[in-house]
């Protein structure tokens, strides 16, 4: 296994061997790598409302793709925050090599990471990269599309492979690289899940609370005859406690 340098990157993709579009810049190859560009679309995970945690086996939709429209003004990526987004170039590899990406060292300066695992292209790829970009730092950075945010190395095999999107796997050609694939594992389809939604159990609690005070500081104050509010807070008051009751001896059972 072998990498290949920066003439041998130009030759192959001059000949069709290795597929780049749109075109590369002069300034977009390296030694032994070339340059990707931050893409148009960007996806935000986002915490499920009500919910402290995500069950990585439920099919919720937990985040939300957004266009980075305005190419000047670009898009903030707060302190910590983890988004995906795809490379600007689409890339196609024959079956004897294979991709690995990498960060860039000037932004790594800046906390900026591009891929939160080893980020294999395997061979036969052809599409655009994805790439996970953290902010590190303890400031708010500002991206842009178009700005070079990453490192393709290009390795050479022994031998040809099967073609990734001809083998058995979950990556097929044409989906959105955006799009979550660990939900297509098997050991996770396999299992059925009971999610709870909401939690009524706390909100109850709050009216509860809530409803409470109000009850007592009415009674605590000098008024002969309660007006309908008064009384409709004090009913509530009364049912959310049967029903606060209730709830508890049926859990008991």
């Amino acid at each position: 296994m072998s990498f290949l340098c920066s003439d041998s990157l130009k030759s192959n993709i001059k000949s069709g061997n290795i597929s780049v579009t749109p075109s590369l810049e002069d300034r977009q190859y390296g030694q032994c790598s070339i340059d990707l560009r931050l893409g148009t679309k960007i996806k935000r995970l986002k915490r499920p409302f009500f919910r402290k945690t995500f069950d990585i086996r439920e099919k919720a939709v937990i985040s939300k793709s957004v266009d980075i429209i305005d190419k000047e003004k670009g898009f903030i990526l707060k302190p910590n925050e983890m988004i995906l987004t795809t490379s600007q170039e689409s890339i196609k590899l024959p079956n004897n090599m294979f991709g690995l990406v990498t960060g860039r060292a000037s932004l790594s300066m800046l906390g900026l990471e591009v891929h939160l695992t080893q980020d294999l292209k395997p061979p036969g790829h052809e599409g655009h990269v994805l790439l996970q970009i953290k902010n590190n730092s303890v400031v708010p950075l500002r991206l842009f599309q178009g700005m070079r945010v990453a490192q393709l190395m290009v390795g050479l095999l022994d031998n040809d492979c099967v073609g990734y999107h001809d083998s058995d796997n979950k990556h097929k050609k044409g989906e959105d690289p955006l799009e979550f694939t660990w939900r297509k594992d098997a050991e996770l389809k396999e299992k059925d899940i009971i999610v709870k939604k909401f939690d009524w159990d706390n909100l109850l609690k709050l009216l509860l609370i809530i409803s409470g005070i109000l009850t007592a500081a009415f009674f605590i104050s000098d008024i002969v005859t309660p007006t309908p509010l008064q009384l409709a807070t004090c009913i509530t008051f009364l049912l959310i406690l049967l029903v606060r009751i209730f709830t508890s001896l049926v859990k008991n059972k």
